[in-house]
């Protein structure tokens, strides 16, 4: 029997319990950003799972989680945005939303680029660069990074990236959040902690002023 319409309703209904909506060109344009991550895997490294469960329950989910909480019509980077989590998972969801992705490995950059035209999607811009290589003339409302640098490395990092009102993201495990806060129970930030499908505790480490309307 073929689980593959199971997983993908198991994803959208996680995304309506995060007050994401996605329509059916939102959900399209994701199902070929997974299909295309599925082809392309074992020639460049982007993203470790097992299969399509593990890629939509544990990259995928994580992801929308984070787009769910994005300000309406927000410019938004990516830093070291690999496989294109959260970004490029983001702009599909959120047409509203202006991303760049930005990678400086050569082979996750060729795949970024045939993802964003498989998806057809007109929101998202590559960028090869280094984080130290962006124009810092060209702030963002948000700025997020998964997986790529320590949560204070990318406080210290990120902050140049964003305008005065904007908010710094940093996505975290549960435990990486609580060792934080263990450190400094003091922290000025806000944590928004939620779970994924395959039952992973997740946090999101938002730095800075909200304004999401």
């Amino acid at each position: 029997m073929d689980e593959e319409p199971a997983l993908w309703q198991r994803l959208w209904a996680y995304a309506e319990t995060q007050d994401l909506h996605l329509d059916a060109t939102g959900q399209s344009k994701i199902q070929t950003y997974s299909r295309t991550l599925l082809r392309f895997r074992n020639a460049v490294s982007l993203v470790r799972f097992e299969g399509l469960e593990e890629l939509l329950f544990r990259h995928v989910a994580d992801s929308l989680a984070w787009a769910a909480q994005v300000g309406h019509g927000a410019s938004v980077v990516d830093v070291g945005t690999g496989a294109g989590l959260p970004g490029l998972v983001a702009g599909a969801a959120r047409p509203d939303l202006t991303v760049d992705l930005v990678e400086p490995r050569e082979r996750r950059v060729a795949f970024l680029r045939e993802a964003v035209r498989a998806m057809q999607v007109q929101n998202v811009r590559v960028l090869q660069f280094r984080v130290e290589g962006l124009n810092r003339q060209e702030q963002y409302d948000e700025a997020v990074s998964r997986a790529t640098f320590a949560p204070n490395a990318w406080k210290r990092l990120g902050q140049g990236l964003i305008r005065g009102q904007g908010v710094l993201w940093a996505m975290l495990s549960r435990d990486q959040a609580d060792r934080l806060v263990a450190e400094d129970a003091a922290l000025p930030e806000e944590f928004v902690h939620y779970v994924l499908p395959d039952d992973r505790r997740r946090s999101l480490w938002k730095i800075g002023h909200p304004h999401k309307a």
